[in-house]
């Protein structure tokens, strides 16, 4: 199962049509792909601080129709996910290279899957044992 960080979506849905990870992203088998719960809170929140009027309704119609394809492979944040998180949050923190919270939370989700996560910004996720790809650079 290959994961779809945010940045990921976000450029599926505004990205142009040339973009190297729409490319991926279109390539991939559509029941291998996931979102978490995290990218549904954090797409949700970037479209809803969009000034109203024709940009944010394209978008937000995007985001209605790839919810729609995702509905079956949508991934919450559950108990064992959390811990995960909070752990390599707390190991991050240690050795001076801390973690944004919602990236915590994507990666213990993908830790607790065994999925792949797909992103562009790999460094965000290094040295926490998660498979990585850059649809941008694939």
């Amino acid at each position: 199962m290959i994961v779809l960080d945010t940045n990921v979506v976000s450029e599926v849905m505004q990205g142009p049509a040339s973009s190297p990870a729409l490319a991926w992203v279109i390539a991939q088998a559509t029941g291998d792909l996931a979102i978490t719960a995290i990218t549904v809170m954090e797409v949700s929140d970037g479209i809803a601080r969009m000034p109203a009027g024709r940009r944010r309704d394209h978008v937000a119609a995007q985001w209605d129709l790839l919810e729609g394809q995702w509905l079956g492979t949508f991934l919450p944040l559950g108990m064992h996910d959390a811990r995960i998180a909070g752990a390599l949050s707390a190991k991050r923190r240690s050795i001076g290279r801390p973690i944004a919270m919602a990236d915590a939370c994507i990666a213990g989700i993908c830790l607790a899957h065994d999925a792949t996560l797909a992103t562009r910004n790999t460094r965000d996720f290094e040295g926490v044992g998660l498979a990585l790809v850059d649809p941008w650079a694939s």
